[in-house]
Order: C-alpha cells, then sequence, then structure tokens
C-alpha cells in the first residue's frame, strides 16, 4: 500500500494538468504545476483522509503530536 498514494496522486496530475495543456515553456508548466500544487494540497477534498485536504490532515497531526508530546513531557517533570 505503500506506493499506493503517489501513483493515485500522479494520474490525478497527468489527468488535470498534463493531458489537459500544452506548455510553451518550462517556466509556464512550473507556474502551472506550483497552483496546482497549492490546490491539490489546500483545497481539493481527498477521499482516502475523510474528505478532508491534506493541509487540514497535517494540521489535526500536528496537534495530536503536540498534545502528546506536551502530556509526555509534563509526565516526565513530575517523575522528577
Amino acid at each position: 500500500m505503500t506506493g499506493q498514494p503517489a501513483l493515485a496522486f500522479h494520474s490525478i496530475l497527468e489527468h488535470d494538468i498534463i493531458d489537459r495543456n500544452e506548455f510553451a515553456s518550462y517556466y509556464e508548466a512550473k507556474e502551472m504545476l506550483t497552483r496546482y500544487f497549492f490546490h491539490y494540497n489546500q483545497h481539493r477534498l481527498h477521499r482516502s483522509i475523510g474528505f478532508i485536504t491534506p493541509q487540514q490532515k497535517w494540521e489535526e497531526a500536528t496537534v495530536i503530536y503536540d498534545t502528546t508530546a506536551a502530556a509526555a513531557a509534563f509526565s516526565e517533570n513530575l517523575s522528577n
């Protein structure tokens, strides 16, 4: 299952960007890809993560990690 998200992403990228556009230059392609990556991570809902954006998933994970790390540090301080 490790490679599946990457394969899905490349398939979506090919369908949404590569197949639908002709780029006049490297810079035009780079600009289009940069905008697409922003859309993909900030606005596009992903079924595999519960119909939220990757950014929202990242923020959830960060909060969980920060809370867990804070709890561990607090417990360690109590035992000292």
